[in-house]
C-alpha cells in the first residue's frame, strides 16, 4: 500500500504566498492563506465540493485555527467557488509543482505518466479537456500535469511535462501509447531510466521483443531438458 505523504499545513505557507491573489482587496474578508490552505486540506481528506469543503472547515476549526486567523469565520462554499473560478490556473499550478518539489527527492523511485479525459469537461464549440498526470507512487502524489486538446498530443506534451521534473536516478514509465523513441531519449538525457509498456502500435519493436523472449525460453527449456538426462545418467 503506499504511503501518503504527511501534509505540513504551515510549511504549505511558504508557497501559498508566491500566488497572486486575483480579489479587489476591499471585498477581501478572508485571507488568501485560508481559502488555499482549507481548500487543499479538504480536498487531500477526500472533499469533491464546495460544500464539503467548507463543511471539513467547519469540523476542523480547532486543528485551523492554530495557525490560520480565522476570525471572520470559516469561509463558504460559495466563497471557495467565486475564488477559484478567478484564480489564474498556471498560478495554481506553478504553486503545485513548486511545493511537490520540495518534498525529499529520495522518496521519489518512479514516477508514473499517463493521460486522462475528464469527464464533463466538454464544452459548447471546445474539445474535452485531456490532461497528463505525473503521479509519485513512492509519495502518493503527483508532481505535475500539462493541459492537451486531445490524447494523440500526449506524444508531443510528456517531453513538455519531463522537462519541469527532476527525474535523475528515478524510473519514468509510460503506455504503450508513448513508447517512443523522442520520449526515452527525454529522460535519459535528464538522467533518468524508462519502463514502457510495448503493444502493437509498434509491431516491428513489439515483434523484436517476442522473438527474443522465445529465444531465451527455447534456452530455457533446452537447459532444463540437458539437466534432467544429466540426472538420470
Amino acid at each position: 500500500m503506499t504511503k501518503k505523504k504527511e501534509v505540513d499545513p504551515v510549511f504549505m505557507l511558504d508557497f501559498i504566498s508566491s500566488i497572486e491573489d486575483p480579489r479587489i482587496d476591499r471585498t477581501k474578508k478572508h485571507s488568501l492563506e485560508t481559502i488555499m490552505i482549507i481548500a487543499i486540506c479538504a480536498v487531500i481528506c477526500g472533499a469533491k465540493s464546495w460544500n464539503e469543503i467548507e463543511v471539513y472547515g467547519t469540523l476542523k476549526l480547532e486543528f485551523l485555527s492554530k495557525f490560520l486567523n480565522l476570525e471572520n469565520g470559516v469561509p463558504s462554499h460559495d466563497t471557495f467557488r467565486r475564488f477559484f473560478m478567478i484564480l489564474m490556473p498556471n498560478s495554481l499550478q506553478d504553486f503545485f509543482t513548486n511545493w511537490v518539489s520540495s518534498f525529499n527527492k529520495d522518496e521519489v523511485k518512479q514516477i508514473c505518466i499517463d493521460g486522462k479525459t475528464l469527464r464533463g469537461s466538454k464544452r459548447k464549440g471546445d474539445r474535452t479537456i485531456h490532461v497528463i498526470n505525473a503521479y509519485a507512487t513512492g509519495l502518493g502524489v503527483s508532481l505535475g500535469q500539462l493541459k492537451t486538446d486531445k490524447k494523440s498530443n500526449e506524444i508531443t506534451a510528456i517531453p513538455e511535462l519531463l522537462d519541469s521534473l527532476d527525474i535523475k536516478d528515478t524510473i519514468v514509465s509510460v503506455d504503450a501509447l508513448n513508447c517512443q523513441t523522442e520520449i526515452a531519449d527525454k529522460i535519459v538525457s535528464k538522467g533518468g531510466d524508462y519502463l514502457f509498456c510495448v503493444k502493437s502500435n509498434q509491431e516491428k519493436l513489439h515483434s523484436r521483443i517476442e522473438e527474443r523472449f522465445e529465444k531465451y525460453e527455447q534456452r530455457g527449456q533446452k537447459n532444463k531438458s540437458e539437466s534432467f538426462e544429466e540426472k538420470e545418467n
